[in-house]
């Protein structure tokens, strides 16, 4: 076999090693999301119950609750930002994987 081949079939390992590690870590991000998601829409119910109970007025309860629940939508935007950044890389992977098996097909087959 030629080194080209050889050099070609050692790149398709590696990038299928690496789908297999981020496929290994789509879950962590998707669990990730949904705890940061529940803690969220959590506090926002645990604080317009609060605000409700101590005679804030109905129209101001759901803005309130909001901006003290900031932080925690900041880091539901981060993880769901994570897992989009996640998904196109393993997209690219994909498809810089698709362009090396071209090559490898047309090295071999000619």
């Amino acid at each position: 076999m030629s080194q080209e081949v050889v050099a070609v079939a050692e790149q398709i390992r590696k990038i299928i090693e690496t789908v297999k590690v981020e496929g290994a870590r789509s879950n962590v991000l998707i669990l990730d999301k949904a705890e940061k998601m529940r803690l969220y829409d959590k506090a926002i119910a645990i604080k317009e119950l609060t605000l409700k109970n101590d005679g804030m007025a109905i129209g101001l309860i759901n803005h309130q609750a909001k901006g003290d629940a900031s932080q925690l939508m900041c880091e539901m935007i981060v993880a769901q930002e994570s897992l989009k950044a996640h998904w196109q890389r393993i997209t690219y992977l994909l498809a810089q994987l698709n362009g090396w098996q071209s090559i490898y097909r047309n090295l071999t087959h000619t």
